[in-house]
């Protein structure tokens, strides 16, 4: 025997001794030939106990009857065959990859059967496992209220779960999307008013890829192809391995917008509330104390008329009575504007709206006041805008008596100024008349409050707070530009009709 097949036995051997495989060589009446140290750890047994010994002397009867059987068609065929066995041994289930292969004599035939079997218990076990963990976070993705979107390290969409596709089903995707932006748009939701769309980088998963994660950011998606809008609030995370090396970004969503329109509602229901509340406290200061003052000038002078009907003196009695009277219709005028301050936003209806109309009606109004003050009305095109006309008329009314009483020379001017604006107009009454001191440009819209002026300009003090309530039930805001003397220019917006 040559050194070379001497030193490929012995390396056979040394092989064959140390696998961690458990291999064997059994003749072919099932007696054991040859076994190796990690066959023999398995029983456990010594080598020597085991050779010479057949299977039915080692382990169970059924089992070694299937050995027996599986040793029989590679003794019958002249083949190796290969198959993954499981069998309860040692008191559980274990999984071998089985590889069994003829011996031939001389004659070529076969006299011994080798074998070899790997464990694959464990691994089974482990891509069980995986396999479970597998289905159950399909069956989280899948079932969550969320939607979500899972990217590779490029950028492309690779998984969209179910409530996922329902929130964006209104944009009417297609079944295959790569990039979103493609389709849609995404924008800030808080933000500036002149809102642009937010570059690719800027995006949740593209930000959460590149290793920052995101969390609660609020977006408002528009379709590219149809006027549908939402808005939603998403977290981006990195997805990485064990080794912290990036595998994609996951983006979990959820629709806000009905959430967002309920906390706007009720956002503007507190302000109106509050705005409620300031009037009825100052309503009840006008009763507890401007009421009054007409009310002690009525009872002083009745007071005083008793007096003098005792000493029959006409002359003052008809004073008196004039006073009387004078304070009577100073209540009676009270009471009556702020009937018309209740009044007012309680039945405002929105529709296009002529503001040249709503003009003509405020002047029609006015008529005998324009024509004994001989006011100039000056006034170039107005605009179609949306609003309520009969309130409208009324702030135009308004803000026009306003600039005739206020005034100082002998023929009020008044200008009806147009602003256009992206989507409003600022619309204004510019007059020549006294003018506002800034220290008082908020207090005249209050109700009752007045600028401190002398007593030849009557008035109840509720015209500019009325003119308050028209334009803030048209979600809107009215100030003044003036200076003390030089005329006083009341500006509002008005939204365009669409």
């Amino acid at each position: 025997m040559s050194n070379k097949l001497l030193d490929d036995i012995n390396l056979y051997k040394l092989f064959f001794e140390h696998s961690i495989a458990h291999k064997w060589v059994r003749s072919i009446d099932g007696k054991y030939l040859l076994v190796n140290q990690s066959y023999a750890d398995a029983f456990p047994l010594k080598k020597e106990e085991i050779i010479g010994k057949t299977n039915f002397q080692l382990m169970s009867q059924e089992l070694a009857k299937s050995f027996a059987k599986e040793d029989a068609e590679v003794i019958k065929n002249g083949l190796p065959t290969i198959q993954e066995v499981t069998h309860f041994f040692q008191g559980r289930d274990l999984t071998f990859l089985v590889l069994k292969f003829p011996l031939f004599d001389e004659n070529q035939k076969v006299c011994a059967i080798a074998g070899s079997a790997t464990d694959l218990t464990n691994e089974k076990l482990f891509w069980q496992n995986l396999k479970q963990k597998e289905n159950l976070l399909s069956s989280l993705i899948h079932g969550m209220g969320e939607g979500l979107l899972f990217f590779d390290t490029n950028g492309n969409l690779e998984v969209i779960n179910p409530e996922a596709s329902k929130i964006l089903e209104p944009f009417d995707l297609p079944k295959v999307i790569k990039d979103p932006q493609s389709h849609l748009q995404f924008f800030l939701l808080k933000g500036k008013k002149d809102k642009k769309p937010l570059p690719a980088k800027s995006l949740p998963w593209a930000q959460a890829l590149r290793g920052y994660p995101i969390r609660d950011m609020e977006l408002e998606i528009k379709g590219l192809k149809n006027c549908v809008s939402l808005q939603i609030s998403v977290t981006a995370m990195p997805v990485k391995n064990h080794n912290d090396e990036m595998l994609g970004a996951v983006a979990v969503f959820r629709d806000i917008t009905e959430s967002n329109i309920i906390t706007e509602r009720m956002h503007k229901q507190s302000e109106e509330l509050k705005l409620k509340n300031e009037a009825l406290e100052q309503f009840s200061y006008f009763v507890t104390h401007d009421l009054r003052e007409p009310l002690r000038t009525i009872n002083s002078f009745l007071h005083l008329l008793q007096k003098e009907l005792a000493s029959n003196s006409t002359a003052i009695i008809n004073t008196y009575m004039q006073f009387i009277q004078e304070a009577g219709l100073r209540i009676d005028n009270m009471i009556n504007d702020l009937f018309k301050l209740c009044l007012v936003g309680t039945h405002i209806t929105f529709k296009k709206v002529n503001l040249e109309l709503c003009l003509k009606k405020a002047i029609d109004s006015l008529r005998v006041c324009l024509t004994e003050s001989r006011a100039k009305i000056h006034c170039g095109p107005l605009p179609i805008v949306k609003g309520d006309e009969t309130s409208l008329a009324l702030l135009f009314q308004n803000l026009i008596a306003n600039a005739v009483k206020f005034q100082n020379k002998e023929f009020p001017e008044i200008f009806i100024t147009v602003e256009e604006g992206k989507n409003d107009y600022i619309i204004g009454v510019k007059d020549n008349g006294i003018g506002i001191d800034a220290r008082y440009k908020k207090q005249i819209f209050l109700p009752f409050k007045r600028a401190p002026l002398n007593h030849s300009f009557k008035g109840s003090g509720i015209g500019l707070a009325l003119c308050k309530k028209i334009v803030e039930a048209h979600n809107s805001e009215i100030w003044v530009e003036s200076r003390k003397g030089k005329g006083a220019h009341f500006k509002f917006k008005l939204k365009k009709a669409t």
